[in-house]
């Protein structure tokens, strides 16, 4: 906080309803206030939190959010968010608790790290176990796993074939697992001397420059809950059948309960099924999508949930959509994010169709979509144009709102602009009402200076 007229601003995507926690910590003293997506109010506090420090907690439905963070002096915070579960986690790795592999700066930065922890519970000594997912994003990362708190607990890490890589029995406290991992799923198993609540802590080493970036997800892909692809609601990922055995295995997390879509698009005949983190089916479908694409359509309590891909050999794209609704907000506060590819993705992916999102204009000239497009590097060429046979305009907007760019051609609309770092917004309308699709891609011109190493 740099002054009394400083304010932060934080976007938060809740894919299902949920009671969130907002709080900050350290030595300033704060201030906080939660937005609606159209900016009305919801909470605000000072002085709920430790020390000075905000704390917020409310019932929220799914949508997008935001948090101003303000204070009465200068100085730094730590803002967290996190969802108010109980603390005792899945007890296989199918039903474990996604953890956040942090880098070596952020735990050297957020005091106390304990910010950064997960909870867990041990029941039962001697029996109860936790386990903790980590998704390691790239070859030879310096991972480091611990626990924190007055529990005795022990931990074994696991890889995908929940094989042993690593234990420590911790001693009389807590456990500390220091390794070498490539990029893949491994798991934390958490057990216990006796009972009672813990903390679990994961970090790694950091790129050696800001521009290295894991690469984007193979298209061929786990065949297992435990090696399966982690998917989010919204942006599509692209997959690969082989042939008849082949099964693509995807896992999304929900926060909260929520009616979820999954579906495929392309040109594959494909088949899904739906399982809890037991296991257990919950639906299956071979049609329903667009073509010979499925569609599943299922209300869903918050945990881990299972997306088996199968059928004809081909590629493929598969998503996750709140409600199915592909109608999106009609101002910044409301925009869905839009997943910005590189132009590697773009030309790597046929159809490029495959990487883009769903939209529909309900009415002609009057009804727009407004998504959001985060740049992370200065002097990107970027190029957003809509695809299908729909007559879509579309305007491009900084941060503040000024527009830098549309287009009205007939048929789809393109826009080509060179930006920099930053947060943009697309506004898409439409001569008449009909579904569509958006995609947008680009590189820098700034060459990575770790490029190749």
């Amino acid at each position: 906080i740099d002054g009394a007229d400083d304010v932060d601003y934080y976007r938060i995507d809740l894919a299902g309803s949920a009671t969130v926690q907002v709080d900050t910590a350290g030595q300033s003293d704060t201030r906080g206030e939660l937005l609606a997506g159209n900016g009305a109010l919801i909470a605000s506090d000072e002085g709920s939190g430790p020390g000075d420090n905000f704390r917020i907690t409310e019932d929220l439905a799914a949508g997008v959010y935001y948090v101003a963070v303000s204070g009465t002096g200068t100085g730094e915070y730590a803002l967290s968010a996190k969802l108010t579960a109980v603390a005792d986690q899945g007890g296989t790795a199918a039903s474990s608790a996604l953890l956040t592999l942090y880098g070596d700066m952020q735990v050297e930065t957020v005091r106390p790290s304990a910010l950064l922890s997960s909870t867990g519970r041990i029941d039962e000594a001697g029996a109860d176990l936790d386990y903790f997912r980590i998704d390691v994003p790239r070859d030879g990362v310096d991972v480091t796993v611990r626990s924190a708190g007055d529990t005795d607990t022990t931990a074994r890490l696991l890889d995908g074939a929940l094989a042993e890589v690593a234990m420590d029995d911790g001693g009389d406290g807590n456990f500390q697992i220091e390794r070498t991992l490539d990029a893949g799923a491994y798991y934390v198993e958490v057990g216990g001397h006796e009972a009672g609540p813990y903390r679990v802590l994961a970090w790694g080493s950091d790129p050696d420059c800001d521009c290295a970036e894991p690469a984007m997800a193979a298209t061929d892909h786990g065949g297992t809950a435990e090696t399966s692809t982690l998917m989010s609601i919204g942006p599509p990922l692209t997959g690969e059948i082989a042939g008849d055995d082949d099964v693509d295995v995807f896992r999304i997390d929900l926060a909260g309960s929520a009616t979820v879509v999954f579906e495929t698009a392309g040109p594959t005949d494909t088949v899904g099924t739906l399982r809890d983190g037991a296991g257990t089916e919950l639906a299956t479908a071979d049609t329903g999508g667009p073509a010979m694409n499925f569609s599943i359509s299922r209300e869903l309590a918050p945990g881990p949930y299972y997306l088996e891909v199968s059928g004809a050999a081909g590629s493929y794209a598969v998503s996750a959509q709140l409600g199915g609704d592909s109608d999106h907000g009609d101002t910044a506060g409301l925009s869905t994010l839009l997943t910005f590819y590189s132009q590697d993705d773009v030309d790597n992916i046929k159809p490029s169709a495959l990487l883009s999102t769903a939209a529909v204009i309900d009415a002609a000239e009057t009804d727009m979509d407004v998504f959001r497009l985060d740049i992370p590097r200065d002097m990107t060429d970027v190029t957003i144009r809509s695809v299908g046979p729909l007559d879509t305009h579309a305007r491009l907007r900084d941060a503040s709102l000024t527009e830098l760019g549309m287009d009205d051609s007939d048929g789809a609309f393109r826009i080509e602009a060179t930006l920099d770092a930053g947060v943009y917004y697309v506004e898409v309308a439409g001569h008449e009402t009909g579904r569509y699709r958006v995609l947008a891609w680009g590189d820098s011109q700034v060459e990575c200076d770790c490029a190749d190493e």
